[in-house]
């Protein structure tokens, strides 16, 4: 069967094309053929078997998904109001995660909150600093768009191919989440195995769910090898989204490579401390796990 998403011409954000993307997937992954057409006639948008930011309806058992009809399409708890994608990801969101309704609510934790706050006007994050912002999927979008001198490329065609990196971008998110809970299983049956519960040995790298961090109140470091074939020792984050740790390494650590990093600890095969000391690193894993249990003795 043949479907037809219709979105509105012009220029395009990251709402409309996330939220048209996930039915495009949705659609193929039934046997389905899509096209795209972006427009502002109404009679175009009577033959769309999906609606997407455009029209004037919010009415999710039809599939027309707007929000910009006087008084939007409704919000969040939190006070986010809803954009298309958002409106989207209510009706098919856990479809397009294959079932998995923990993945899709990170996904909508992750991209689709930020998204719809954005395109509504709504401040996310300010920046602490002086002419420094984050880069956001705005951004990346933008170099979709044809330049101010690129006469020769239009906005439809910006879109479509806007689309292919979209079809990749949000499926990779989908694969990390499963890997993200595969190893948060392999990481739990790890922690009941230890004796000191401030430090986690890994023989391969995991990584580490934010909930464990959550749950382990009491761990501070965890060694685990590195794609170089060295061992290293993280520290562990104080919070969610923090740059901090709740144990840092030695302040006489911080900077010192090799030679004098293995002075200083008395650990032969001692090869790095980042300045910041959140992570050090040595050529074994006796040497790693002997870093932090001297860290930890500190």
């Amino acid at each position: 069967m043949k479907k037809l998403i219709v979105t509105h011409s012009g220029t395009f954000h990251p709402d409309d094309l996330l939220a048209c993307t996930v039915i495009k997937i949705i659609e193929e992954r039934q046997g389905n053929s899509v096209g795209i057409m972006r427009s502002r006639k109404e009679e175009d948008w009577a033959r769309g078997d999906y609606v997407i930011d455009v029209g004037s309806v919010y009415d999710p058992e039809h599939n027309r998904f707007d929000h910009h009809q006087k008084g939007g399409a409704g919000g969040r708890e939190n006070g986010i109001k809803y954009s298309s994608l958002g409106l989207v990801w209510q009706k098919f969101g856990i479809e397009f995660c294959e079932g998995n309704e923990e993945i899709a609510n990170k996904i909508d934790k992750k991209i689709v909150e930020a998204t719809d706050a954005l395109d509504n006007g709504q401040v996310v994050v300010e920046s602490k600093y002086k002419d420094v912002y984050p880069y956001t999927l705005y951004d990346v979008f933008d170099l979709y768009r044809p330049a101010w001198h690129e006469k020769h490329k239009t906005f439809d065609e910006g879109f479509l191919e806007a689309v292919t990196f979209v079809e990749r971008f949000l499926l990779r998110e989908v694969e990390m989440e499963k890997a993200l809970i595969v190893a948060r299983e392999r990481v739990h049956a790890l922690l009941a195995d230890r004796e000191d519960r401030r430090l986690l040995v890994m023989d391969e790298y995991i990584p580490i769910h934010n909930d464990i961090y959550e749950k382990e109140k009491e761990l501070l470091f965890v060694v685990s090898p590195d794609p170089s074939g060295r061992w290293a020792v993280h520290t562990v984050p104080a919070a969610l989204h923090t740059y901090d740790s709740r144990k840092l390494f030695p302040r006489n650590w911080a900077g010192k490579t090799e030679d004098e990093l293995a002075k200083v600890t008395g650990i032969g095969d001692a090869l790095f401390c980042h300045n910041a000391r959140f992570i050090a690193v040595a050529a074994s894993k006796e040497g790693a796990i002997a870093l932090a249990k001297l860290a930890l003795a500190e």
